[in-house]
């Protein structure tokens, strides 16, 4: 009789053992921006340290709120804060913990803001780090109403955050919040407008690159927010979570919140700076930083100031404008690109009424209403159907204006009795509010046919 051989089929041998000892995730920590990504690997070991098939991994998050973990181990970014993510096999875990942080800032401004004239704010624009106010991160490419139950006077657009003054002089802020320019939490960011700490009443109030500036109703400056640079102007580098009083023994009628750097008028007309200075953006004649307010370089009396991201310009009180600090893209105005350490005489004599700066831009709105621009002209900025730099005034389209504002490479403008609102350069984050995401050389009426009193820088 033929005997047959019984074959008997086993799993795969694994020195040390087929079960499961401990958990690694790879990577352990991991930090993300809102609505940002990453995959992790569940690595299992036996009691000898082999690696074992992971099959049957269960994925979840402590905080979903935070970060989210789907079944194949991708974890991705909601909002900020810390989670800790586990994968477990049976009765062993392993963990990662997860940080969730703002959104990095842009440069200067890649959003708009206006205030129409029963006082309703609305932003367009870029909206990942909440500047927007509407209570999401989505951008738009249409004016959408801030989520506010308040009416408000003025609205101020910073690089990633926003602020605003309530009729009654009370501060809004949102948007990014990480280095506490909102001042309405040390770090922390919000998607609809927050309230200031402290309960002050302000006339004015203006968002720069990571801090926040406001004028009191006693002609005095607070300031709050990223102080890397002295541009708090308390004398320190230490940031502040709530608004700091500048000890300067002067009374102001203007303030100004540049990238890294702050300027004021004082109330007898003279201009002072504060901050960063590595482009002379101070006005001191010098590239020397300066941590509490120092004194432009200047004997002419000023109505106005504003503070780009690496420039200054004032408004003399007999209406011509002044301008210092980076002039590599021509935004001094002189028709020249050698930075200026000192105020610099804009070319061609015109008399402004008010003045706003951008990125590598500058915009300025003259006594008749035409608007000017000059600078940096690649994406449109300027307004005058070209993308050249031209280092002299050059006129926006046709129309009158009452009020202009400078982004990082957009500008709008305010028509003339209606109110109705322009915007030029960049559109590609919808920061035209045409509706859509096409740049243009000339300005092209913003959607909805609303008219603004006001438009935020």
């Amino acid at each position: 009789m033929a005997l047959s051989a019984m074959a008997c089929e086993e799993g795969p041998a694994y020195p040390g053992g087929a079960n499961p000892s401990w958990i690694v995730i790879d990577p352990p920590a991991v930090r993300l921006s809102i609505l940002a990504g990453t995959q992790l690997r569940a690595l299992v070991r036996n009691r000898d340290g082999f690696p074992l098939p992971d099959a049957g991994i269960a994925w979840a998050s402590s905080n979903v709120a935070v970060a989210t973990v789907d079944s194949s181990g991708f974890v991705a970014a909601v909002a900020e804060g810390t989670a800790t993510v586990f994968a477990t096999l049976g009765e062993i875990s392993g963990a990662s913990n997860i940080t969730v942080e703002a959104p990095l800032p842009s440069t200067w401004p890649v959003h708009t803001c206006g205030v129409d004239f029963s006082g309703q704010g609305w932003c367009w624009g870029r909206g990942i780090g909440g500047e927007l106010g509407v209570g999401d991160r989505g951008g738009s490419s249409v004016p959408r109403p801030v989520d506010s139950s308040e009416g408000y006077a003025i609205i101020s657009t910073g690089a990633s955050h926003t602020c605003a003054l309530t009729s009654t002089g009370q501060a809004r802020c949102w948007g990014r919040g990480t280095e506490s320019q909102l001042a309405s939490g040390a770090g922390t960011s919000a998607l609809q407008p927050a309230t200031v700490a402290g309960g002050y009443t302000f006339s004015h109030i203006t968002a720069g690159g990571r801090h926040t500036c406001a004028l009191a109703n006693d002609a005095r400056i607070r300031c709050w927010g990223w102080n890397n640079d002295g541009q708090l102007g308390n004398g320190t580098t230490v940031g502040l979570a709530t608004p700091e009083l500048i000890e300067s023994g002067l009374t102001f009628v203007s303030v100004t919140a540049g990238a890294r750097h702050s300027c004021a008028v004082a109330s007898d007309g003279s201009a002072w700076c504060w901050g960063a200075n590595d482009r002379g953006q101070l006005g001191s004649g010098t590239t020397v930083a300066s941590l509490p307010p120092t004194r432009v370089t200047s004997v002419e009396s000023y109505t106005s100031i504003s503070a780009g991201a690496f420039h200054t310009c004032a408004v003399r009180a007999s209406g011509l404008a002044d301008c210092w600090g980076a002039n590599n893209h021509a935004q001094v105005g002189d028709g020249t690109l050698v930075d200026r350490l000192t105020p610099t005489p804009v070319s061609l004599n015109i008399f402004y009424d008010e003045i706003s700066l951008g990125l590598l831009h500058t915009c300025a709105v003259a006594r008749g209403g035409l608007a000017y621009c000059w600078g940096e002209g690649s994406a449109g900025q300027l307004g005058n159907g070209d993308t050249r730099l031209f280092g002299n005034p050059q006129a926006v389209g046709q129309g009158s204006y009452f009020a202009i504002f400078a982004g990082a490479s957009h500008s709008c403008g305010l028509s003339s009795g209606s109110g109705i609102m322009s915007c030029w350069g960049t559109g590609a984050l919808g920061q035209l509010g045409a509706g859509n995401q096409t740049s243009s050389t000339r300005p092209i009426p913003v959607d909805g046919g609303r008219s603004f009193r006001q438009v935020g820088r």
